[in-house]
């Protein structure tokens, strides 16, 4: 029985891991806010069972955050120039 826990434990941080790594790939390449507080959310799970480490964490939050700040810059700028064109 205990066998199969340690086998369990070893797919799930294998899964993480690559889990992990999309995310690293992926948290830049994001298009709106709602995929951003996905990945977070994800980031706070893995944080919760213990297959992140907390300056993973951290670096990936940072990324997250970077990430909605370019965002919301890009829609500001794209709003500022519908409404230069409007005037």
């Amino acid at each position: 029985m205990k066998r199969n826990g340690i086998e369990m434990v070893l797919v799930e941080r294998e899964r993480a891991e690559v889990l992990i790594k999309l995310l690293n790939k992926n948290i830049p390449r994001c298009s709106c806010l709602s995929v951003c507080n996905e990945y977070r959310g994800q980031i706070d799970v893995l944080q919760y069972l213990g297959l992140l480490e907390d300056y993973e964490a951290d670096q990936m939050n940072k990324s997250i955050k970077d990430r909605e700040y370019e965002l919301a810059m890009e829609e500001r700028v794209r709003k500022l120039g519908t409404e230069n064109e409007n005037d």
